[in-house]
């Protein structure tokens, strides 16, 4: 299970609103100076994201508390394959395929884009798709 903090913003009969600091898996890394991942998540932290999450345990939380909110690792790994791989895989295979057309590389290039436009939105789909599954939903583990 993947385990990140968070601060209550608000509770209704949905769930809890949580915000987040985008920053926290950064910290407990070893690549944390070298990496542009880390650059990129302090200057999104700049704007708080707020997230609605699920309350399987029914523990009772209030505006302000700090808590623990949780995602399994392999739901987190799946969604992020579809997310990188598949517009990836199909902006090789349209630039492959468009090869064979023509002597310039026009086609391959706009090919490549269309695959790349199918991946994005295949990947979308999917992801709306998966997102209705409580197995990728984010919930609510403890309060700190």
């Amino acid at each position: 299970m993947m385990e990140e903090e968070a601060i209550v913003v608000a509770v209704d009969a949905g769930g809890i609103w949580v915000e987040s600091d985008r920053t926290g898996a950064c910290q407990s890394c070893s690549a944390s100076k070298g990496c542009g991942q880390r650059a990129l998540a302090e200057y999104a932290s700049k704007r708080s994201e707020r997230l609605l999450i699920d309350n399987p345990h029914g523990l009772v939380a209030r505006v302000g508390d700090r808590v623990r909110v949780g995602i399994e690792e392999g739901s987190f790994l799946q969604a992020s394959i579809l997310l990188y791989t598949l517009p990836l895989v199909l902006l090789f295979l349209g630039g492959y395929l468009g090869s064979f057309y023509g002597t310039s590389e026009l086609p391959s290039v706009v090919a490549s884009f269309a695959g790349l436009a199918a991946g994005l939105w295949l990947a979308r789909s999917a992801g709306q798709r998966l997102a209705r599954s409580c197995r990728y939903q984010p919930v609510l583990m403890n309060i700190i």
